[in-house]
């Protein structure tokens, strides 16, 4: 399983988390981890980066910069002895503000 969290949770520069783990909730241990995002809008143009493992195990990745709110699909990529696992999920964006 992965838990994706953007923060702030709405278009222009985010963070994300990303937490790993099995199916009894232990942690899943990866060698690499990439983020992908896919618009449902068309014309909006998707992204993909690596993640970086923090201390805590969290992989992240800084300075996203997301297009547009609505609807996107995210895409977990984990790389791990050599097989390539995906896990994607819609997740909802929303709008960015003026202070944006």
């Amino acid at each position: 399983m992965a838990d994706v969290t953007i923060d702030p949770g709405r278009a222009g520069i985010t963070t994300a988390m990303i937490r790993l783990w099995h199916e009894d909730f232990s942690p899943y241990d990866a060698e690499r981890v990439r983020l992908a995002l896919d618009a449902k809008v068309p014309g909006t143009p998707g992204l993909e980066r690596d993640a970086v493992m923090a201390a805590d195990g969290t992989w992240v990745v800084d300075n996203l910069r997301i297009q547009s709110g609505g609807v996107w699909t995210a895409r977990v990529i984990v790389e791990r002895n050599g097989s390539t696992l995906v896990l994607d999920a819609p997740i909802v964006l929303a709008q960015c503000s003026n202070e944006c």
